[in-house]
């Protein structure tokens, strides 16, 4: 795993860390790699969204699953509550 990471890192980034010309970080919802956030965060790589119908279909289910959750009240970790230490919060919709 380490070695496919470092792989990675190196076709993304030159030695010296700067990103590689036109080698932009692609979200799919499959391949996000560390050196990839890596080289976007740190050293201003290019990030594109996959725009394949898949994937819009996997965002489209995604966002009706999350609609169904808040209009139900479900309680949702990081949805309808804070994170870590805040987790155990509600967040009020109606606030918002």
């Amino acid at each position: 795993m380490l070695q496919v990471s470092l792989s990675l890192y190196h076709e993304l980034l030159h030695a010296d860390g700067s990103p590689r010309n036109g080698m932009p970080v692609i979200v799919d919802g499959q391949t996000l790699s560390i050196a990839a956030v890596t080289a976007a965060a740190r050293y201003h790589a290019s990030v594109n969204l996959d725009r394949s119908s898949t994937i819009k279909e996997r965002v489209f289910k995604s966002r009706s699953i999350i609609s169904e959750k808040v209009e139900s009240g479900a309680s949702v970790y990081g949805l309808s509550t804070g994170f870590g230490g805040s987790g155990v919060h509600s967040v009020n919709f109606e606030s918002q």
